[in-house]
């Protein structure tokens, strides 16, 4: 028997916070949330984003946790110059609390 956790997470600096839903459903509108929030302030091209070393990604995860082993499938992501870490942690605290 497996089960599943339904995450959205922050990665900046090698350091991953994440937040659990109780439906992909909820996780997907609230990653949508975020999304239209920061529009205009993503990387549309990814290639230019790689030669950065300040960057934010928001992501989210299926999590399937099994007795033994843990499986992450990732979904969408997006990613953000590092100068937007503290008021995108600040929008998805606050936004987070309504979940």
């Amino acid at each position: 028997m497996s089960n599943l956790i339904y995450e959205f997470s922050i990665l900046y600096n090698k350091r991953q916070t994440s937040w659990e839903f109780e439906t992909p459903q909820a996780r997907n509108t609230f990653f949508d949330t975020v999304k239209e929030k920061f529009s205009g302030k993503e990387y549309v091209n990814k290639n230019k984003a790689l030669g950065k070393k300040d960057i934010v990604q928001i992501s989210v995860n299926d999590v399937r946790q099994d007795s033994i082993e843990g499986i992450a499938d990732i979904v969408p992501y997006e990613w953000y110059d590092g100068e937007v870490y503290n008021e995108l942690m600040e929008f998805v605290t606050n936004e987070y609390k309504k979940y």
